[in-house]
Order: C-alpha cells, then sequence, then structure tokens
C-alpha cells in the first residue's frame, strides 16, 4: 500500500490536465464566482495582518510591558498553539452551516479580537487576547480556501489555491507598510497598527456578507436527509470522519508531516525576522521593516 501511495505523487507520462485550458476556463468564470475568491483573498490577508501584527511590533511590546523577547514571543507561540482548536470548532461550523455565516463570524470575532489587542494594559491581558485570537485564527484558513476555491472549475483550482496562498504575504505585506509609515507618526504608536488590522477584517466580514452562500454547499445541504436531527447528522460526520481515516490513514499522515515542515520553515524564518534584523544585525526598526516588505514582494512572486 505504501509503495502504491508513493509511486501516485509521481506525474507519469502519459498524463495530462483534462478539460478546458486554463485562460479559457478563466475567461467563462462568473462575477460571483470571482467574488467568492476575492472575498476568501481578502480574509486570508486580512488574518495574516492580524498575525504578523505582533512579529513587527515585538521590539516596541518589550518596551511597553518591560520584558525580554522570548516573553513577548509568547504570545506568538500560544496563538500558534491554540490554532488547532479553531480549525475544528470553525471546520465543523462551516461543514454544518456553511461557508458564509460561520467565516463571517470568525472574521469579526477575530476584529474585535485585534480592537482589544490595542487596548490592553498589562502583559498577562496581552497574551489572554493573543490566546484568543489563536483559536479565532485557526478558522479562517479551511473555510476561506473553501469559499474561494471549490465553485471554481477544476481546470483553475491549481493555480488559484497558489495565488491564494500568497494572500499570507500580502497580509504580511500590508502589516509591514502599516508598521512603515503609521505607527511611527501617530501617538497611538504600536497599538494603531492592531486597530488597523481590526477594520481590515471587519471589511473582510462585511464583503462576504453581501455574497450568497457557496452554491457547492447549498447542492450538499440539498442532498442531505431532510428528516436528520442535529444529533443523527453529528454520528454520520463522525462516522464519514472514521471511514475516511481508515481509507485514507496514510495521505493524512503525509499531509501532516508535510505542512508540520513547512509551518516549521515559515513560522521559524518569518515570525521574528524584524527583530532578528534589529537584534543581531543591527538595522533600525525602519529599514529591518523595509527589508520585511522586499521579502514578501519575492514571496508574492
Amino acid at each position: 500500500m505504501g509503495h502504491r501511495f508513493l509511486t501516485s505523487l509521481v506525474p507519469q507520462k502519459n498524463q495530462r490536465v483534462a478539460g478546458r485550458p486554463i485562460l479559457e476556463a478563466l475567461r467563462g468564470l462568473t462575477w460571483l464566482q470571482w467574488m467568492h475568491f476575492i472575498s476568501g483573498y481578502i480574509a486570508w490577508t486580512a488574518d495574516a495582518i492580524d498575525f504578523f501584527s505582533v512579529s513587527l511590533s515585538v521590539t516596541r511590546l518589550q518596551q511597553q510591558f518591560n520584558r525580554k523577547t522570548q516573553d513577548i514571543t509568547t504570545a506568538i507561540t500560544l496563538t500558534l498553539l491554540l490554532r488547532t482548536a479553531g480549525a475544528i470548532i470553525f471546520g465543523c461550523l462551516s461543514d454544518r452551516f456553511g461557508r458564509k455565516w460561520p467565516l463571517i463570524v470568525n472574521l469579526i470575532l477575530i476584529s474585535a479580537i485585534e480592537l482589544g489587542s490595542g487596548f490592553v494594559q498589562t502583559f498577562k491581558q496581552f497574551l489572554g487576547v493573543r490566546s484568543l485570537f489563536g483559536i479565532a485564527m485557526g478558522g479562517v484558513w479551511g473555510i476561506a480556501s473553501s469559499n474561494a476555491l471549490e465553485n471554481l472549475p477544476v481546470e483553475v483550482r491549481g493555480l488559484a489555491s497558489g495565488v491564494l496562498q500568497q494572500a499570507y504575504a500580502v497580509g504580511y505585506l500590508i502589516a509591514a507598510l502599516i508598521n512603515l509609515y503609521l505607527v511611527p507618526h501617530v501617538s497611538a504608536g504600536w497599538r494603531s497598527l492592531f486597530w488597523t488590522a481590526s477594520g481590515i477584517s471587519l471589511f473582510a466580514a462585511v464583503l462576504r456578507a453581501l455574497l450568497p452562500e457557496s452554491s457547492v454547499f447549498i447542492r450538499v445541504k440539498a442532498n442531505r436527509v431532510k428528516d436528520q436531527t442535529p444529533l443523527s447528522r453529528s454520528r454520520i460526520f463522525m462516522h464519514e470522519t472514521k471511514e475516511m481515516l481508515k481509507r485514507h490513514w496514510l495521505l493524512c499522515v503525509y499531509a501532516i508531516l508535510l505542512m508540520s515542515g513547512l509551518n516549521f520553515l515559515a513560522h521559524g524564518s518569518q515570525d521574528l525576522y524584524p527583530t532578528y534584523l534589529q537584534v543581531s544585525k543591527g538595522l533600525s526598526d525602519h529599514n529591518a521593516t523595509v527589508a520585511t516588505i522586499i521579502g514578501n514582494c519575492g514571496a508574492i512572486a
């Protein structure tokens, strides 16, 4: 079984992309398909702005709370640690109630938590709101990606998924621009970055509220047995999950290891990059932010 799984990952010479060419498929997209993709893209961008607000504010937070760098990065650790809880909670809600309202609620929660992050007065308060943010943050990617991709033709999903993923770099880039051009020039300082991020998340929620539910989810919902109770649907969900794990356990293990490695590389290099440039390389806050912007332009490219 393992051998068949590994060899299936290698493209065969006689394989070709099925269906229409990508450009033809792109031209055939409806405005609603475009808007669903854009709303998911903006939601993922907003999520990145919210997360990297801490990365760009480490030195200022040190001064605010009179703490060492490793103490401040505890907030980043708690955020990442609690993402799994948010992914499970909002993933289940999305499969049960749709792509629209769970994502709207998720983004509104993030907006409120990010707003609160800018009002904290103690380090414990800061850790508390960033922990809550971790739960909310974990819910965004799954719903936003489903919202953006599932209504697209198969031919463009590969390209679209790559563009969607780089919304995270776009979010980091926007956060760096806010940190460069707004934060040093307002009396609120680092708090203004969190408040601006809160507004962008709220905008993402409003945009999603203006669009209808995913047509794919509507079709799935229509195929459900109408007399099923919430309890019976939960039992069916658990049963289907068990069957999926029995059949695709090796693929699940592979995906977990793959994403673990990618996340290790990503967060190990990105989250403290501005602080690394300032502390180890002696760059000013301004120049460290500029270098972060350049790096994210490369990630987007």
